[in-house]
């Protein structure tokens, strides 16, 4: 996949009814990384974390139990990064066999299963 920060962001709120945000990057702190929360516009839930991390677009969706352990036998595709590792998982966006049928697929389950 081919998709740049920004348009991965346009991508989910396509999808989703959420908003993006950005809590965890203080001004006043040294950032490391960069994060943009994409967040439920009705519960305010987070229902994915966009960051970049050692020159990587990562995306964490939440998601079934049984599809983390499914999807992270895909090249690309880890355990949840800073995240329960039962329910998130990390997609490495411009270096993963996921495909974007699949990434959709996982965006519209993590705003499901945030809704809540």
């Amino acid at each position: 996949m081919d998709l740049k920060r920004q348009e991965l962001i346009q991508f989910i709120l396509d999808r989703t009814n959420t908003t993006e945000s950005y809590p965890f990057n203080n001004p006043s702190r040294k950032q490391t990384i960069l994060w943009t929360i994409m967040k439920q516009v009705s519960s305010g839930k987070m229902m994915a974390m966009i960051f970049e991390r050692d020159d990587k677009l990562l995306l964490n969706l939440k998601l079934k139990p049984e599809h983390v352990d499914q999807m992270k036998h895909v090249d690309g595709v880890t355990s949840g990064f800073h995240m329960n590792k039962k329910y998130w998982l990390t997609i490495d966006i411009q270096d993963t066999d996921v495909t974007q049928i699949e990434l959709e697929n996982m965006i519209i389950e993590s705003d499901s299963l945030t809704k809540r």
